[in-house]
């Protein structure tokens, strides 16, 4: 899957600001790719329309060769995509059914639902927290079953805002190992992050630099 924003542009409804100002770039399987800025410079809102969340208020979003939105396939290629927000969220219940609910959504046999949440909960070292309640989850707990719930998808290109906020450093190492053996199955991770120190491992194929809603500089 390809993801390409041509001449992107977009503003938030009543405002005059623009948040993001022609921006083009792609986004695709096996490719790691890091949006780096400031607060404010448009990040999170690029990751947002790449997802399919947000429509342009101006520029095509192109999956493949189709312009989603204008062929009404956005609710299709979302299936295919996830957006993982900068605060973790998670819902009633044990970590284990905060795992398999995607896949219950999606109507997978709960024998697959079980060898799928077990190999990720192993993949992330969090085993021992499958019986345990959400709401006894420390910040970074409930970081990493939010990883989890959509890692257990297999998407073929996931959107992550800041998913090492809350993570301590052997944590990281791990998470970053874990996205990197994501990238050699295929998936493609697109990343914002502040920790730039704490990404030192992760297998970067190009680096995005927003400012002020401009895409400034590209590399890798």
């Amino acid at each position: 899957m390809r993801i390409r924003l041509t001449n992107v542009w977009f503003k938030y409804s009543g405002s005059h600001e623009w948040v993001l100002r022609d921006v083009s770039t792609e986004f695709e399987n096996g490719r790691i790719i890091v949006i780096r800025g400031h607060n404010g410079s448009g990040k999170t809102t690029l990751l947002k329309i790449a997802s399919l969340l947000y429509k342009p208020v101006k520029g095509v979003v192109y999956v493949d060769s189709n312009d989603v939105w204008s062929t009404n396939s956005t609710s299709y290629y979302r299936g295919k995509v996830v957006y993982v927000p900068d605060k973790p969220v998670v819902v009633r219940g044990n970590v284990y059914d905060n795992i398999a609910l995607g896949l219950r959504i999606q109507e997978y046999g709960e024998r697959e639902i079980k060898e799928r949440v077990n190999s990720i909960a192993e993949e992330l070292g969090i085993e021992e927290l499958l019986g345990k309640k959400s709401r006894e989850l420390s910040a970074g707990e409930k970081q990493l079953v939010t990883l989890a719930r959509v890692l257990v998808l297999n998407p073929a290109i996931m959107f992550l805002d800041e998913p090492l906020t809350y993570l301590d450093k052997e944590r990281r190492e791990s998470v970053i190992k874990l996205f990197n053996r994501f990238k050699h199955r295929g998936t493609g991770l697109v990343i914002v992050t502040h920790l730039y120190e704490s990404i030192n491992g992760l297998e970067i194929d190009k680096e995005l630099l927003l400012e002020k809603g401009r895409l400034l500089a590209l590399n890798h």
